[in-house]
């Protein structure tokens, strides 16, 4: 029986033996409008609710929600089918990702920093790609971006810790143009790990490429490359995010500003708590916000996969320990709360193991994989140096940053800037930000033969 036949039925049940046809017409057109408007009206979503008392009180930002595309299926390919099929694949699977990710932040409530696609690193895609080759795969990748709506795409990048293919040279020597004509392509150079030690010809090829790409954009594209290493992967923090290759379907990724959170839950904590007391604290508070990013991953991932038809699942919980906004409570708020009257105050040090330890255990309570950032989602702001800065002094700038997280399996990541025309005190501002900054000095090291040598350079022992 059609929808017709059984509306006008049980009109006519409804308005009673003695109806006419004329009465029965009329009501009939009168629900029909009615039911056409209400199918029209915009509904309002339903609120998500996750119940934790303490989010409620205090809403974590959600800085990043990000869908990660593995590219691995193309590669060997040739360059032209590459090109193609990442064009299709970026263009089916993140269609529908900012609208959702915009309806997830309204459906929990909370505020949404970024949703960017980030990608399997383009340099492991091809051994034999050019740097032509490889332009005209950057401009296909950022045509898919705008075309499919998302802000950024990360994954113009390279893994070169254990060595560098020339696939991995050919994308490092793309990377200055290739950055500087497309607005929503990122990348990195990761360049070392703990257990392989630091690729020093991959250190001078991205430091080379992140200057040359800094003096061509004014230090505007400097935001948008970073040099790292132990780079982690699955982040949703561009231009260190990248996709795991391995992974078998597309994903999502969260990322959380835990710090307003967790502040707040020390801050409820009396003064004289018992230290066992405060780290179950800590660990409730890390607990809820990690099952609360993998109930925003598993509710954008299940919506992505039935409106492109193909599997998306959740992914990484990142916390963040960084400050949400400038004002917002960070690390140095939390402890401190707890006592510590500044970072390198007596007792810091121990203070900080206690905070990081209670997230690990509270956030693994939760979910497998979760990440703990203790610096900025990103990386430090683009340091701004003087446009005649030698390449040497940008080698020995990364090979300190990347020491200590080295020796001690952190990820760092540094983006380098040099200005043309300017020199140490100048005041420039490149747009990320943080404003207008002085250019840092910068000596020539000219009898610094030590950062010459070829090789890997190792921290710790293997």
């Amino acid at each position: 029986m059609s929808s017709l036949r059984r509306l006008v039925e049980g009109l006519a049940d409804a308005l009673g033996p003695a109806t006419t046809p004329e009465r029965l017409e009329a009501a009939t057109r009168a629900a029909l409008a009615a039911s056409h408007e209400t199918n029209l009206a915009p509904a309002s979503p339903p609120r998500e609710r996750f119940t934790s008392p303490l989010l409620e009180a205090a809403p974590p930002a959600v800085q990043s929600i990000a869908l990660g595309l593995s590219l691995q299926a193309y590669s060997g390919r040739l360059p032209a089918t590459i090109r193609a099929r990442s064009y299709d694949a970026i263009r089916r699977a993140a269609g529908h990702h900012a609208r959702l990710c915009e309806a997830a932040a309204d459906a929990f409530g909370v505020a949404l920093g970024q949703a960017p696609l980030i990608l399997s690193p383009v340099g492991l895609l091809s051994d034999t790609a050019s740097p032509t080759d490889l332009l005209k795969l950057a401009r296909v990748l950022d045509a898919a971006g705008a075309d499919a709506g998302v802000p950024l795409v990360s994954g113009f990048s390279v893994p070169a810790a254990h060595g560098l293919t020339r696939g991995g040279r050919a994308l490092l020597e793309a990377v200055p143009e290739a950055l500087a004509t497309n607005e929503r392509l990122c990348g990195m150079a990761d360049c070392g790990s703990t257990e392989a030690g630091l690729n020093m010809e991959a250190v001078r090829l991205a430091a080379r490429a992140a200057a040359t790409l800094s003096l061509h954009t004014e230090g505007h594209g400097a935001a948008r490359f970073a040099i790292c290493c132990n780079a982690p992967s699955d982040t949703p923090f561009p231009p260190v995010a990248f996709q795991n290759p391995a992974t078998p379907a597309d994903s999502v990724h969260i990322g959380l500003c835990a710090a307003g959170v967790l502040h707040a839950a020390v801050q409820a904590t009396a003064p004289d708590a018992e230290l066992d007391h405060l780290t179950r604290t800590i660990v409730r508070a890390a607990h809820d916000l990690t099952a609360f990013g993998a109930l925003i991953a598993r509710w954008v991932s299940d919506r992505l996969a039935t409106a492109g038809g193909r599997p998306v699942l959740p992914g990484a919980v990142f916390l963040c320990l960084a400050p949400a906004n400038v004002g917002a409570p960070g690390l140095a708020d939390i402890l401190l709360e707890m006592g510590i009257a500044q970072l390198d105050a007596p007792g810091a040090q121990a203070a900080q193991a206690l905070v990081f330890g209670a997230i690990q255990a509270g956030a693994h309570l939760a979910m497998p994989h979760v990440c703990l950032q203790r610096e900025r989602p990103t990386c430090e702001a683009p340091l701004l140096l003087p446009g005649d800065t030698a390449e040497r002094y940008l080698t020995a700038l990364l090979l300190d940053a990347f020491a200590q997280p080295l020796a001690t399996g952190r990820s760092a990541a540094l983006r380098l800037a040099p200005i043309r025309g300017k020199q140490a005190g100048d005041l420039v501002d490149v747009g990320d930000g943080t404003g207008t900054r002085p250019v840092q000095p910068a000596p020539s090291l000219a009898n610094s033969t030590f950062l010459d040598r070829p090789g890997r350079l190792l921290f710790s022992p293997r």
